[in-house]
C-alpha cells in the first residue's frame, strides 16, 4: 500500500471514530432530552397563560369589591326611585371601562324586579326572553342562581344568543359567565353581579403565548369542568379524560394518556388564586416528529462533516505526501529503485543510503583538495577580494579558516638561508609549526611563497594594542629563528577590524619588509615605526580618492579622468614617502572594489571584476597605475550602464517612494536595510542620480499629490494631509505655503 493511502486512511479513521461515537451517544440521548425540553417549555408557556388570566380575574374580583363598596349602589337607593337606576347603569359602565377583559356587567338587587347592565335595565321575566338567551341556562335556574348564590361560581363557555332591539337578528356568542354575590364573601349578600367574558378573550391569550404549538390547551375549574378550550375535541367528552381531570385536582405535572387510540403528553398546573387548573395535550406523534427531524438533521450534518473532513484530510494528506513524492522523484535513478513491493519511504531510504555513500566518497576526495582550497581562499583574503566574511563564511569554515578574534594583521617572513637548508635536505619552512606556535591571544594561518623564500602569516588578534603586538611578535620571531635555525626577517602591517582591509595590512607588511635594506635583516620591522615620521610631515589625498569614488558612481568618465590626474599631481608634488605612495595605490584599488560591490548590491549586476591589489607592486611609475585605474574605471562605467534596467537601484528607490509616500514612516532607513547598504551612501547615490536629496524628493511628491487632491476632490484638508503622510495640520500648512507661496485653502479656491 502506498504511503498516501496509509496517511489518508489513518487520518480519516482518527477523525471518524470519535465523531461516530459522539454522534451515536447524541442521537440516543437526544430523544429524552428533547422530550424534557418540550415539557419544560410547555409548562413555562402554560404558567404564563395562568399568570395572565389570574391577573385578569383578580381585576374582575377588584371590580366586584368596588361595586360592593359603592354607597350609591345600595338596595335602598336603587329601589327608591328611577334616578338611581340610571345612576346604576352609568356606574356599571364606568367600572366596565377599567377592564378590557370583561364584555358586560349585570347588577341584580335581590328582591327587585329589575336587572341593571351598562346600557339598560331589564325586568327579570324579559331578561332571558328578549335580550339574552343562554343555551344551557334555563329561566328558573337563572332566577334561582341570582337570588341564592353565596360564593362566586363560573359557568363554562356556552352559546348565548344576544338579541338586539326592535327584533334585530340574534347574534350567538360563546360566553363565560362569572357570578359573584354582593358583597362578596359575606354571609347575607343583598345582590348578585354577573360578568360576561367572551371565550375568545381566553383563546386569544392562549394563542398568543402558545406559539409553534400543535396541541390543545384548556382551563378547568375546581370541579373538573372545562371552562374553555383552544380546540374542542371528541376526546374531551370521554369518561377516561373526565376522570383524569377529576382525579388530578390541585396537582401539577406531566403524564401520558391514550385517548381514542392516540397517545398524548399531558401537562397541567394549578392556580391557588382561582382554583383553576390549566391543561395542555400534545400528540406524542408531534414529539416524535420533532425528535425524528432532529435526528435526520444531525445525520445530515454528520454526513456533511464527514464529507468536508474527508476533503480536508485528503488535502492535508496531499500536502504531507507532496515532499515525500518529491523526494521519491529526486532519488529516482539514484539508488531509489522502482519496485511494486516497495513503498515510497523504502525507495527514499534506499536513495539516501546511496547518496550517503556518494557523499562519503566525495568527502574522502575533498580532504585531498582541502589544502588547495585553503591556499586559494587565503590568496583572495590577502588580495583584498573578500569584502564581507559573512558571504563566504561557510567556504572559509570548510577550508579550516575560522576566525575567533576580532582584529586582523598580516606578517611576512623572509628566509635568508635557503641554500644552506636545501643542502641539508630540510624544508624551507615548517608551516604546521609556524601555525602551531602562534602566541596566546592570536590565531595564525600561513601560506608559503617558495619563489620568494617567504611565508605570509594572516593573524587574528584579540587586542589591537601596538606595544603588546610588537613585543609578542618579536618573541615569536625569535622562536621561529631558533626552531628553523635560520635567519628570518619579519615585516608586520597595521591591525584592522574590517576583513576587506587585510590586503592593505599585507601591503604594509611587504613595505615594512622592504625597509630591511635600511634597517637590516634578522629582525621584526613594523610599519608603525616607519610611518610615524612621514605621516606627521605629509597629508593624505582622501578628498581626491573620494572624488574618484563619486565619479565612478556617477559613471562620469571626465570626472574619473580629472580625479585620476589630481592623484598624480598629489603624488608628484607632495614628495611623499614610499609607504604613503603604496597606501594611496591600495586605497585607490580598494575604492574601485568597494564601489563595484555597492553597484552589485544595488541590482545593476555587472560581471565580477576585482583587480588584484598585489599588482601595484609591479608598476614602475604612478602614471602607469593611474592608466590602469582609468581603464578599469571606464570599463566599470560601461558595465554599469549596460546593467541598468528597470530593476536598477534608483528605479527601485523611486518606486518605493511612489508606493509609500502616504506612510509617515517612509524613510531611507528601510531602503538601506533592504539593500544592505549604508544610509549615507544611499543618500549620496540618490542625490547624484536625481539631483535632489531623498527627503526633498519625498516632500515634493507629497506636496504634488496634495495639490492634485485639492483641485480634483472635495476631500477635507485634514484627511488629505493624512493621506499624504502628515499628522500635524499646522506644520503641513506652513510647509505647503513655503513650497507654493499660498495656503492649501487659497490654492483650492484659486484652482477650483
Amino acid at each position: 500500500m502506498s504511503v498516501f493511502k496509509k496517511y489518508f486512511i489513518t487520518y480519516f479513521c482518527a477523525l471518524f471514530a470519535p465523531l461516530l461515537v459522539i454522534s451515536f451517544l447524541f442521537i440516543n440521548y437526544m430523544g429524552s432530552y428533547l422530550k424534557d425540553g418540550m415539557v419544560k417549555n410547555t409548562r413555562y408557556m402554560l404558567s404564563q397563560v395562568q399568570h395572565i388570566i389570574d391577573m385578569q380575574l383578580i381585576g374582575v374580583n377588584n371590580i366586584s369589591f368596588q361595586i360592593s363598596g359603592d354607597h350609591q349602589l345600595t338596595p335602598y337607593l336603587i329601589k327608591k326611585n328611577l334616578y338611581y337606576g340610571k345612576y346604576a347603569q352609568e356606574a356599571l359602565r364606568s367600572y366596565k371601562s377599567t377592564s378590557s377583559f370583561v364584555d358586560e356587567i349585570f347588577l341584580y338587587i335581590r328582591g327587585d324586579q329589575y336587572i341593571y347592565s351598562t346600557s339598560s335595565s331589564y325586568s327579570i321575566s324579559k331578561f332571558m326572553d328578549t335580550r339574552f338567551s343562554y343555551e344551557q341556562w334555563s329561566n328558573s335556574d337563572f332566577i334561582d342562581t341570582i337570588n341564592h348564590v353565596q360564593t362566586p361560581l363560573v359557568r363554562p363557555a356556552e352559546n348565548v344568543d344576544i338579541i338586539g332591539r326592535l327584533n334585530e337578528k340574534a347574534v350567538p356568542r360563546k360566553i363565560v359567565s362569572l357570578i359573584v354575590p354582593m358583597p362578596i364573601y359575606e354571609p347575607s349578600p343583598y345582590g348578585t353581579l354577573i360578568f360576561h367574558i367572551r371565550e375568545e378573550q381566553f383563546t386569544k391569550l392562549i394563542s398568543n403565548i402558545m406559539t409553534d404549538y400543535d396541541g390543545n390547551t384548556m382551563i378547568v375549574d375546581h370541579e373538573g369542568n372545562i371552562i374553555t378550550a383552544l380546540k374542542y375535541k371528541a376526546y374531551m367528552n370521554s369518561g377516561k379524560f373526565k376522570a383524569l381531570l377529576a382525579n388530578r385536582g390541585k396537582q401539577s405535572g406531566s403524564t401520558g394518556i391514550t385517548l381514542d387510540g392516540e397517545k398524548y403528553m399531558v401537562t397541567s398546573i394549578f392556580s391557588d388564586r382561582t382554583n383553576w387548573s390549566y391543561w395542555t395535550l400534545v400528540p406524542a406523534s408531534a414529539v416524535s416528529d420533532v425528535v425524528n427531524q432532529t435526528k435526520l438533521a444531525v445525520t445530515l450534518v454528520l454526513f456533511v462533516v464527514l464529507l468536508l473532513s474527508g476533503l480536508v484530510i485528503y488535502y492535508i494528506t496531499f500536502l504531507h505526501y507532496k515532499p515525500i513524492k518529491q523526494l521519491q522523484e529526486l532519488f529516482r535513478g539514484r539508488g531509489g529503485e522502482d519496485s511494486p513491493h516497495r513503498n515510497e519511504l523504502d525507495k527514499i531510504r534506499s536513495g539516501i543510503h546511496h547518496m550517503l555513500e556518494i557523499n562519503h566518497n566525495l568527502s574522502v576526495h575533498k580532504q585531498g583538495s582541502q589544502a588547495a582550497v585553503r591556499d586559494y581562499l587565503l590568496s583572495r583574503l590577502l588580495k583584498g577580494q573578500v569584502y564581507d566574511l559573512s558571504e563566504n563564511g561557510r567556504a572559509l569554515e570548510e577550508a579550516g579558516l575560522s576566525f575567533s578574534n576580532p582584529y586582523f594583521v598580516v606578517a611576512v617572513m623572509l628566509l635568508h638561508d635557503r641554500d644552506r637548508l636545501e643542502a641539508n635536505d630540510r624544508p624551507q619552512f615548517d608551516l604546521a609549526a609556524i601555525e602551531r606556535n602562534v602566541p596566546d591571544g592570536m590565531q595564525g594561518f600561513a601560506k608559503e611563497y617558495v619563489e620568494t623564500n617567504s611565508v605570509v602569516l594572516l593573524l587574528t588578534v584579540r587586542d589591537k594594542n601596538r606595544i603588546w603586538l610588537t613585543e609578542t611578535l618579536e618573541e615569536y620571531n625569535q622562536r621561529l629563528r631558533q626552531y628553523h635555525n635560520a635567519h628570518i626577517t619579519m615585516g608586520v602591517g597595521r591591525v584592522y577590524e574590517e576583513a576587506n582591509l587585510i590586503g592593505k595590512s599585507y601591503l604594509e607588511a611587504i613595505t615594512a619588509l622592504n625597509y630591511r635594506l635600511i634597517l637590516g635583516n634578522d629582525r621584526l620591522i613594523s610599519i608603525d615605526e616607519l610611518s610615524e615620521s612621514s605621516e606627521a610631515k605629509n597629508s593624505y589625498p582622501r578628498k581626491e580618492i573620494e572624488a574618484l569614488a563619486v565619479a565612478i558612481r556617477r559613471e562620469d568618465k571626465s570626472l574619473i579622468d580629472a580625479a585620476a590626474r589630481s592623484l598624480v599631481e598629489f603624488v608628484k608634488e607632495g614628495r611623499i614617502s614610499l609607504f604613503i605612495a603604496r597606501c594611496i595605490c591600495y586605497d585607490v584599488i580598494n575604492t574601485i572594489i568597494k564601489v563595484l560591490d555597492e553597484v552589485q548590491r544595488s541590482g545593476a549586476s555587472p560581471a565580477e571584476y576585482y583587480p588584484d591589489v598585489t599588482r601595484i607592486m609591479e608598476f614602475g611609475t604612478i602614471e602607469e597605475l593611474v592608466d590602469v585605474v582609468k581603464a578599469v574605471c571606464f570599463d566599470l562605467c560601461d558595465k554599469i550602464n549596460e546593467g541598468k534596467t528597470e530593476n536598477s537601484l534608483v528605479v527601485k528607490m523611486r518606486r518605493y517612494i511612489e508606493d509609500n509616500y502616504s506612510d509617515p514612516n517612509c524613510s531611507i532607513n528601510y531602503l538601506a536595510d533592504a539593500h544592505e547598504l549604508s544610509e549615507s551612501y544611499l543618500s549620496r547615490y540618490f542625490k547624484s542620480e536625481t539631483g535632489q536629496t531623498f527627503t526633498d524628493y519625498v516632500v515634493q511628491l507629497r506636496i504634488e499629490k496634495a495639490k492634485l487632491m485639492l483641485v480634483t476632490t472635495d476631500v477635507a484638508l485634514k484627511e488629505i494631509i493624512q493621506q499624504v503622510g502628515y499628522y500635524d495640520v499646522s506644520s503641513f500648512i506652513r510647509l505647503f505655503k513655503k513650497m507654493t507661496g499660498v495656503t492649501p485653502g487659497a490654492y483650492r479656491s484659486r484652482n477650483s
